[in-house]
């Protein structure tokens, strides 16, 4: 068996996994606001709970990353492909597009923090002195 083909296996059992606890978490969240609803109608409100607000499990860390992980791998993959159809293309712009879970906005702006921060140490430099000194 080679890397490929144990790669596209590992990825099958990781998205298997992914859809199980999914599947179990929607359904574990639609029972929650059933519930929430039963209360309300015990406790004689005259309102309908899950109308206004909605109960829900945050799926774990690990199929986030997988799912962002994956996702831009696939961006990746199409980027290259326009590349060797000599398409030009913006792939910030392209990621803000086909990956909506990630606060893009948020993302530059770190990114411009970032770099603005490695560019000052550079200038700066490791004795604490600009470029021009004193």
């Amino acid at each position: 068996m080679d890397v490929v083909e144990l790669r596209e296996q590992l990825l099958h059992v990781n998205t298997t996994f992914a859809t199980e606890i999914s599947d179990l978490q929607e359904t574990i969240t639609e029972g929650l606001n059933k519930m929430v609803d039963r209360i309300a109608v015990i406790q004689e409100k005259k309102f309908v709970p899950s109308q206004y607000v909605s109960t829900g499990l945050i799926p774990p860390v690990v199929l986030i990353l997988q799912l962002v992980e994956s996702t831009l791998s696939s961006v990746g993959n199409i980027g290259g492909v326009f590349q060797q159809l000599n398409m030009e293309f913006d792939p910030f712009t392209f990621l803000k597009n086909y990956v909506p879970y990630i606060d893009w906005t948020n993302f530059e702006q770190e990114a411009d923090k970032y770099m603005g921060q490695k560019r000052a140490k550079n200038i700066v430099g490791a004795d604490g002195e600009g470029e021009g000194g004193f």
